[in-house]
């Protein structure tokens, strides 16, 4: 069976959770990218985890994930929806 591949939008501690289920158990989970509006709040995550961070949805989609986790506030996801 294939990993799900998936992607992440936001860097707080709802993101590193599902970074981790990744990492923990790569043969059922991979992170396809990350996307963070600002990068530079989470410089950490890229080196921690080793996953690509994106700027923008396109990179995001270019990525091919197969569905997306949404780590955000409810005032962001409305503009991520």
């Amino acid at each position: 069976m294939k990993a799900f591949r998936y992607a992440i939008v936001g860097g707080g501690w709802r993101a590193e959770f599902f970074l981790r289920a990744a990492q923990y158990i790569p043969e059922v989970f991979e992170v396809s990218a990350v996307y963070l509006r600002h990068p530079e709040k989470y410089p950490h995550l890229a080196e921690q985890y080793q996953v690509n961070i994106v700027d923008n949805e396109a990179d995001l989609l270019k990525s091919e994930p197969e569905f997306v986790v949404l780590c955000v506030d409810r005032k962001s996801m409305a503009d991520l929806t």
